[in-house]
């Protein structure tokens, strides 16, 4: 179980979020956007970090909030094809 407390001085509140998923046997991939105030950047990278998982990745984008696919079309379609498709192709198995 992975437990993460954080600030969220847009609401004024703290929430404390819990997830017992600790485990995948797939790669995963995280699109984050830095100035993204609906899910805080923090609870993804903590996670991450706790998560076994056949390949881990957070890609950032750095001028995009929540919606990096509309705000940053190209760089997610980029991303797509540089980390998460030779990933598919890998047939990776090992666990990290």
């Amino acid at each position: 179980m992975i437990a993460v407390r954080f600030g969220c001085s847009r609401f004024g509140h703290f929430t404390v979020v819990t997830c017992a998923l600790n485990r995948l046997d797939c790669p995963v991939f995280m699109f984050e956007g830095r100035h993204d105030e609906v899910v805080p950047s923090m609870i993804t990278a903590v996670w991450l970090d706790k998560l076994k998982a056949l390949t881990k990745a957070i890609v950032w984008f750095e001028n995009s909030a929540h919606m990096m696919m509309i705000e940053e079309p190209g760089r997610v379609l980029d991303a797509l094809l540089r980390s998460v498709r030779p990933c598919a192709n890998s047939g990776e198995k090992d666990m990290r």
